[in-house]
């Protein structure tokens, strides 16, 4: 049961006005391959005849990718140097069309925008690209910056946080943010079945958003957020730097450390809004696999239909990382045509392992 002083937090919530995401933005690479024809380019060469890859790779849900390379760049060893050039020679075209798309989408002109996010763990450079970006696209110079980085596949929520907390603060300002992560660039040529799993997953995409208070925008509100680190399982799921590159550590107990705590989280976060889990219209997880998603749809009792909008960012574009999570969103705006006062909940996690959640309303 809420107490007293709860109660009173989530009537005062529910009376307020949040800040919206007043517009999307999304983009991809320009190569495109179907899942066999990644398995063909990128892993077969190092591993020749595997059946036992070929099938992890047919078992993953996923249809095609996009990548920022050809999938023969790693027929030839790349060290960790040539692959950060190659992310900042790809990742700044791709990172300013993203965010023009989600500006106009917006509605708004580049110096309207009062705050500039940027989020990745799959490159990094001095100047980075809230810099690069902000002069290409044409952000005020008395822009504030803010850079999230390394946090892996839920690092979205943050960067939704920070711009909600910059609106809220100074209600006529708007924030922008971009995740763009280029996970194709740290494949790895080896056999173990964790690498080949990764290697099954992940693909590349940017995405950005705009958040602002806007009474005429119909775009969702961003009304909570809750976030859960689980400290004894930092092993379970990272990305380390190593001389060729960035290797992911995915461990098979995943799925059922985050069944496991998921229940209680999703609960805590709807409880402190008066909401339950037959409250929410839309549900939106980052599909970062299909044994993940099985696991979480179970223990939280969805329908079998409530995840058909990640399954459907999963199958076209693969684990797009921090980006993916927005995708899932504009699936959910465009083929499930949200109405006034629907709920939706966002969830993700990543290394840690930590679980973030997000609360919307239309």
């Amino acid at each position: 049961m809420m107490h007293y002083g709860e109660q009173s937090r989530a009537r005062e919530r529910a009376a307020m006005k949040f800040p919206k995401i007043l517009g999307l933005g999304l983009g991809v690479p320009r190569y495109q391959y179907t899942q066999a024809e990644i398995y063909e380019r990128f892993l077969e060469p190092h591993l020749g005849a595997n059946r036992r890859a070929r099938i992890l790779f047919q078992r993953a849900g996923i249809q095609q990718r996009f990548t920022a390379t050809p999938g023969e760049y790693h027929n030839t060893y790349r060290g960790t140097e040539e692959r950060n050039v190659t992310f900042m020679q790809e990742a700044l075209p791709l990172g300013t069309q993203t965010v023009q798309r989600a500006l106009d989408a917006a509605g708004i002109v580049a110096r309207e925008v009062d705050q500039f996010s940027v989020i990745s763990c799959t490159g990094y450079d001095l100047p980075f690209l809230d810099l690069q970006i902000a002069g290409q696209v044409g952000l005020r110079r008395d822009l504030r910056r803010t850079c999230i980085l390394g946090m892996g596949c839920y690092a979205a929520f943050p960067g939704f946080q920070r711009a909600r907390d910059v609106v809220m603060a100074n209600p006529r300002q708007r924030a922008l943010m971009l995740s763009i992560e280029l996970c194709s660039l740290h494949f790895q040529p080896s056999d173990d079945t964790e690498n080949v799993i990764v290697s099954a997953l992940f693909g590349d995409g940017a995405a950005a958003a705009v958040i602002g208070y806007d009474d005429e925008n119909m775009g969702p509100m961003l009304v909570d957020a809750l976030t859960r680190c689980e400290y004894n399982t930092l092993e379970h799921m990272a990305f380390h730097l190593t001389d060729h590159g960035m290797k992911m550590m995915l461990s098979a107990y995943v799925p059922e450390i985050l069944g496991a705590n998921v229940e209680e989280f999703i609960d805590d976060l709807l409880t402190r809004n008066q909401l339950r889990r037959g409250d929410i219209k839309f549900w939106g997880l980052h599909p970062g696999g299909l044994k993940i998603m099985q696991h979480i749809e179970r223990r939280l009792e969805l329908e079998p239909g409530d995840l058909k909008y990640s399954r459907a960012v999963l199958k076209q574009y693969g684990n797009m990382s921090s980006a993916t999570i927005l995708f899932v969103l504009d699936e959910i705006i465009k083929q499930g045509n949200p109405q006034k006062g629907d709920y939706a909940v966002l969830m993700a996690f990543g290394p840690g392992l930590t679980m973030e959640s997000c609360l919307l309303k239309w």
